[in-house]
């Protein structure tokens, strides 16, 4: 026999009080039935409540930091990108692209001024089926090189974003893991417990041990 025979019928033990688990933890409950298995378990689950709101705290500190070090990246990025007018020389070709099933993006060369004095020529990334001698928008840097966009205040917000939950969402899992590793040695031991006392005590319940002269 084990001790989950005495489980409330119809589905499991009752769930305890977070309230109750805090005085427990705190040894505040004395009572008979209390033993320092009930008091450990109440500490992990008291330690895993703790740990949710310093999750939150993590969260935003890390969105926090991010946020400051991704517009600092995007005010860099906007001094020394410079958004210019491109012509092409030829049409799109079509450019493979595992990201995007094999098509959508498309190249072709094209020549442009940055400074305005000084002529550059290259490939570049174009819509598909863009024509020969069309203008497209394009960014370069000091040099007058092609180069990405500067950062918007989208991409930063949401790179802080996703910083945040990252951080606050592994501290929660981090701790849930431990809370169930914990339970889980904890019901061992209970078992074993558990078990220890039963044999002691079934031969005298059930009868079945040896009789006393």
């Amino acid at each position: 026999m084990s001790r989950q025979n005495f489980a409330t019928p119809g589905g499991g033990p009752p769930r305890t009080p977070l309230r109750t688990h805090w005085r427990r933890a705190r040894g505040r409950d004395t009572g008979p039935l209390c033993r320092d298995l009930d008091r450990a378990r109440s500490r992990a689950v008291v330690g895993f409540a703790a740990a949710l709101p310093l999750a939150v705290v993590l969260g935003s500190a890390a969105g926090l930091a991010t946020l400051d070090g991704e517009s600092r990246t995007a005010e860099e990025e906007a001094r020394h990108r410079h958004s210019v007018s491109a012509r092409t020389l030829a049409e799109a070709e079509p450019r493979e692209s595992p990201y995007r099933g094999g098509g959508g993006d498309a190249t072709a060369p094209a020549v442009w001024r940055f400074p305005q004095a000084e002529e550059h020529r290259g490939t570049v990334a174009v819509p598909s089926g863009t024509d020969s001698g069309s203008t497209v928008p394009l960014w370069v840097d000091d040099a007058g090189n092609p180069v990405a966009a500067p950062r918007s205040d989208a991409d930063v917000a949401l790179a802080a974003a996703h910083a945040g939950l990252a951080v606050a969402g592994g501290v929660s899992l981090a701790s849930l893991g431990l809370l169930k590793l914990r339970l889980h040695a904890l019901d061992r031991r209970a078992d074993a417990d558990w078990a220890g006392e039963w044999n002691v005590v079934e031969p005298r319940w059930t009868g079945s041990g040896p009789l006393n002269p």
